[in-house]
């Protein structure tokens, strides 16, 4: 199943940004909105978490990473594979505490170097 994420959208320069804003990062407009994603992106970079808050022991070691929607926002996420490699693509398949969880969609080979 694949989940949307809730990114803003510059109703004037039409631009895309993550996060709370009081006006565009771009144009300095104050018309914005909400506009859902279909979570849809490429990974850039991960970790793993070795040792987690008390809230999250149970999952331990889990990956977390910086995803680049396809709208160009960059946004953190928990990762649900064991192998991963940059720009690997991906797709939220759930939201667990206001955070994305993504997949693996395709896996891209790693890079020498």
């Amino acid at each position: 199943m694949i989940a949307s994420i809730s990114i803003g959208k510059c109703g004037a320069c039409g631009a895309f940004h993550g996060g709370a804003a009081s006006v565009c990062p771009h144009c300095h407009s104050a018309d914005l909105s909400e506009h859902q994603t279909d979570g849809n992106g490429t990974l850039l970079t991960w970790t793993i978490i070795h040792r987690p808050p008390k809230e999250l022991l149970g999952i331990s070691p889990y990956a977390v990473g910086v995803v680049r929607l396809t709208e160009g926002v960059h946004v953190v996420g928990r990762l649900n594979a064991s192998e991963l490699n940059r720009d690997d693509d991906v797709a939220c398949i759930s939201i667990e505490s206001g955070v994305p969880v993504f997949a693996v969609t395709r896996r891209h080979a790693r890079s020498a170097g």
